[in-house]
């Protein structure tokens, strides 16, 4: 402050100067934690059997934990791969299934529940120690579980565990029956021959047992030797595969279905020869066919 006197007589002014001094206070925001997410259970630790000609539902569950408490976290994704891939891998139903969104479940202080889930095709490929996952190398691969974790500042971490796919040796036949038509005793049935179109509905290349029953008609019977089958469309006499009671092994060639809309297919063509002196009538049986694991060839 400062006092003036005019003359030596009394103060007959006052100026008042003032200073305002603010001392600005430092207020530091935590730091986010991101999320960490535990190793993930793939299919309850059990190697995954696909279902023929259809989806399987495989899910890998885990736990998300989050200093900064359960309702940071907001999102998971998932990623379901055969190891030949990555976790960057294209949506693909032999080796990539990709999950956007998973579940999120039960809560506590600091952490979630977390399942994901995937609808595998019976096409995706095998992981175990049959042929064809032997000799293709897959056998030395697996199927990976890669789960992320997000926040709601979009920090993340992911967590994986692998498991195998079993070989599904699988088929239909399209056809209701095998229809051979009017036969004379002593004589054969003439091309083109009736046929069977068996598809394969598994994940790896099958073969198929062959085996049937005599055809019969009231008391009257025609053995099932009579009936032979094969690849190619030829005649009876042509023919190199013989029917019988025992299941027989026919080599299929189409190997493995790729894509579940286009069935990896073989047509087997069948014949019959009626004995001479075979007495008339509307002969009928039963043939079964079965797919087993093709070792031989693909």
């Amino acid at each position: 402050d400062t006092r003036t006197k005019n003359g030596g007589g009394p103060i007959n002014g006052y100026i008042s100067n003032s200073w305002l001094i603010i001392q600005a206070s430092g207020l530091t925001a935590a730091g986010n934690s991101a999320p960490t997410v535990a190793t993930p259970i793939l299919n309850g630790g059990s190697a995954v059997t696909l279902n023929s000609d259809a989806t399987t539902s495989v899910s890998a569950t885990t736990t998300i934990t989050d200093n900064d408490g359960w309702a940071d976290i907001s999102t998971a994704t998932a990623v379901f791969y055969n190891s030949t891939t990555t976790e960057t891998c294209s949506a693909n139903e032999e080796n990539c299934y990709i999950v956007g969104s998973c579940t999120l479940g039960a809560t506590t202080t600091n952490s979630r529940d977390v399942t994901c889930t995937a609808n595998f095709w019976f096409t995706a490929i095998p992981t175990d120690n049959y042929s064809w996952a032997s000799t293709t190398g897959y056998s030395l691969k697996t199927w990976v579980a890669w789960i992320k974790g997000i926040d709601a500042q979009n920090a993340s971490s992911a967590a994986t565990t692998s498991q195998e796919v079993n070989s599904l040796f699988a088929l239909k036949v399209v056809e209701a029956g095998i229809d051979y038509g009017a036969v004379a005793p002593g004589a054969t049935s003439t091309t083109p021959n009736p046929s069977l179109e068996i598809d394969t509905i598994g994940n790896a290349p099958i073969n198929s047992n062959i085996s049937g029953v005599n055809m019969e008609s009231g008391a009257n019977s025609i053995a099932i030797d009579q009936q032979k089958y094969g690849l190619t469309d030829v005649g009876w006499e042509s023919l190199t595969d013989t029917a019988s009671d025992t299941a027989q092994t026919l080599n299929l060639a189409s190997g493995k279905t790729t894509d579940h809309t286009a069935y990896a297919s073989d047509t087997v063509y069948w014949a019959i020869k009626i004995p001479s002196g075979q007495t008339f009538g509307d002969y009928y049986g039963t043939n079964t066919i079965a797919a087993v694991e093709d070792t031989i060839d693909w």
